[in-house]
């Protein structure tokens, strides 16, 4: 609701999850530009910082890279290759290249001046990058498990459709790929909160 930003200086690292908005409907969502700002510090302070889908297009944007409607928009899962740099950093590593990443996105984002590519697809070429040491945009849907997948299936049939998807066959899919998500998203949150954060996550039980 954009109310609650906190001081920079009280944190130790920032994730920014998605949203059904878009980053430059800033008339409509007024909180977007006290996002913006927020980022903009966040990253200039080299606190570390994690967006995923609109957080890693929030992260673009304040960079000063365009973010702007996608030729193809994303919805299912998707197979993404590491880059090179990708092969080689802390934030991925150990990641499969190439591995199966899940999508719900309709806008894409230049690669910001100075940021390091780090994952790629066919359809979305910018999936994954890194500004600095610190700071990192994932395209793709790090967190989504099979119970958010079918929230947001029940919620948005019209988006579904329009990619010529439904319901049922998208919850298939997360089940599917389920166990390889869940490995990806906790190697992932992992070097994320021990190599950047410097705290360990708990071995899942």
């Amino acid at each position: 609701d954009g109310e609650g930003f906190p001081d920079p200086g009280d944190v130790r690292a920032v994730v920014v999850l998605g949203g059904p908005m878009n980053v430059y409907q800033e008339a409509k969502y007024a909180f977007l530009a006290q996002e913006d700002r927020f980022i903009r510090e966040v990253v200039g302070r080299g606190i570390p910082y994690l967006g995923v889908c609109l957080g890693a297009q929030l992260l673009a944007k304040a960079l000063g890279a365009r973010v702007y409607a996608s030729s193809v928009k994303e919805i299912g899962y998707y197979s993404l290759e590491l880059t090179d740099a990708g092969q080689s950093d802390a934030l991925l590593a150990g990641v499969p290249n190439p591995f199966t990443a899940f999508q719900w996105h309709g806008d894409t984002f230049d690669l910001p001046g100075g940021a390091e590519l780090l994952a790629t697809s066919a359809t979305c070429p910018h999936q994954a990058f890194r500004y600095g040491q610190k700071a990192y945009g994932l395209q793709f849907h790090l967190e989504a498990g099979p119970e958010m997948v079918a929230d947001w299936s029940r919620r948005y049939p019209r988006e579904l459709a329009s990619v010529g998807l439904n319901a049922p066959t998208l919850e298939a899919a997360a089940t599917q790929y389920e166990e390889g998500l869940r490995r990806l998203r906790q190697l992932v949150l992992g070097n994320f909160l021990s190599r950047q954060v410097g705290v360990r996550l708990a071995a899942a039980q």
